[in-house]
């Protein structure tokens, strides 16, 4: 994406979302099936997370591809539509799970979104990058470093 705004080729930045979003819904899509089957009880705030993933994801593709096509609005307010829904997901996950870093995770979507409003719209997309590292990716680890150190307790 950096390529591309330095390239100065604005257009080209949401096709080159439209194309790693669809790679990753597949690859969650597969992995996620795959996990679903060794799952065995779920929780009910599993089932709670899956119905605001699935809610959520559509509503990313409504805002991110088809009110833009159906000329709703235009492509350049779609990042902030995007971080004004994944704030939604982020602190919903952070109240279901009562963990206080993806609520705070949540809040900093809503921020940018708030901050993008006032960038040149050539540049929205960019601010997507340090959003996801702090929004979904550092949470991720987190969880993921939890995980390991639980599991290695288990195990001793």
């Amino acid at each position: 994406m950096y390529v591309l705004v330095f390239f100065e080729k604005y257009p080209w930045i949401w096709l080159s979302w439209v194309v790693f979003v669809t790679v990753g819904v597949i690859f969650t899509i597969v992995y996620g099936a795959k996990l679903g089957r060794r799952a065995g009880v779920k929780s009910y705030a599993h089932q709670m997370t899956a119905h605001l993933s699935v809610a959520c994801g559509m509503g990313f593709i409504l805002v991110g591809f088809i009110f833009p096509l159906l000329k709703l609005y235009n492509w350049d307010l779609i990042a902030v539509f995007i971080s004004l829904i994944a704030g939604i997901f982020i602190f919903t996950q952070g109240g279901i799970y009562d963990w206080n870093l993806l609520k705070w995770c949540g809040l900093i979507w809503w921020a940018g979104a708030l901050g993008m409003v006032f960038v040149h719209e050539n540049y929205r997309a960019l601010f997507f990058i340090p959003l996801i590292l702090v929004g979904y990716i550092m949470p991720a680890l987190v969880l993921r470093s939890m995980y390991r150190k639980q599991s290695e307790k288990n195990a001793s």
